[in-house]
Order: C-alpha cells, then structure tokens, then sequence
C-alpha cells in the first residue's frame, strides 16, 4: 500500500520502506475502495487464485507490516504493550507471542479490537476512553499509570504503536521503561 518514488536516498539504499516522497494508498492516494484503482505496477502481486484463496492474499499487506515490525526486536521475555488492535496490532500481537514475549498488552478504543486481542493471546487487555484533552497528542495517564500497574511500575520493555494518532506515539513513550 506504499507508493515509493525509487529515487530518494532512502530508496536508493533499498530502504523504499522510508522513502521521502512516500505516498499511502487510501490515505495520500484517493481510490481504494473503487471499482477500479490507478497504481504502480510495482505495488501489484499477481495472485494465482487457483493455488491462494482471495482472503489470503487480502492480508499480505497488514501481515507484512507487522513481520517487519516485529523482526526488528528481540521479544524474548519481553513485556510488550502494543497500541493499536486493528489488522497489523492483532498480527503483531500472534507474532509478538509466537517469539517468545512474556507478557503482551493491547491497547484500544474499540471492545470488540480487544475482545479479539484477547482471543489472539494478549495476556493483558486495556480500553482507552475517549475523554476531552488539551491537546490532541496528549498521552493518556489512565493508559500509562494502567500499564506501569502491570509492569511492577517499570513500564514496558517494548512497545508498539499501530494505531496511528500522535496521542497514541506519546503513550507508547511514556509506557516504556528508561533504556
């Protein structure tokens, strides 16, 4: 879902996956849910039908994401919290205690993320209200002093931020412990 533009210094050190001029389908680009979409040819993956069911190959993108999030740590006996239970959150949480994490945190506003979350094997579940804030990015202090409750008042050894808001960055910060 990452249109790069294969020119920038990132993407000519093979790191496409940072590039400068980054544009995100459904995001930056307008279309995704037409009947008919526009894109690079490079972001296509011809799928053989015969071979791969459709909803397989629905995942590669979220799947991927979270392979490539979760492959650049060492989970083992971690304490990971992960902010965020959509599609790469979930993956990332199957992943985070397929390698071997101690304790796993979701955190979401939606029951139902949650409810999956737990199901998927997060050991710990945290719903994030929506209240009123000064600021938009404001950290939630619920969610951290919740998380620092689970941790012996240390914090997380790892955390991962898949929901998206800046609010959500600030709590991943303040959730994890100093080093």
């Amino acid at each position: 879902s990452h249109v790069t533009c294969g020119k920038c210094f990132q993407c000519r050190l093979g790191e496409a996956h940072v590039c400068m001029n980054e544009a995100i389908l459904g995001i930056s680009i307008d279309g995704v849910f037409a009947e008919y979409v526009k894109i690079p040819a490079k972001n296509l993956w011809p799928v053989d039908v015969t071979k791969m069911r459709p909803e397989i190959a629905a995942i590669y993108d979220p799947f991927g994401n979270a392979i490539h999030a979760a492959t650049t740590v060492d989970f083992r006996g971690q304490r990971v919290a992960i902010f965020g239970c959509g599609p790469v959150g979930l993956f990332s949480i199957l992943l985070a205690r397929n390698f071997g994490a101690a304790k796993v945190i979701a955190v979401d506003v939606n029951p139902e993320n949650l409810k999956m979350a737990k199901e998927l094997g997060a050991h710990e579940t945290i719903q994030i209200q929506k209240k009123e804030k000064a600021h938009d990015y404001d950290a939630d202090p619920e969610v951290i002093e919740r998380i620092m409750e689970l941790t012996y008042g240390k914090g997380v050894d790892v955390s991962m931020e898949m929901a998206g808001p800046f609010s959500s960055v600030n709590n991943c910060i303040d959730s994890t412990r100093r080093g």
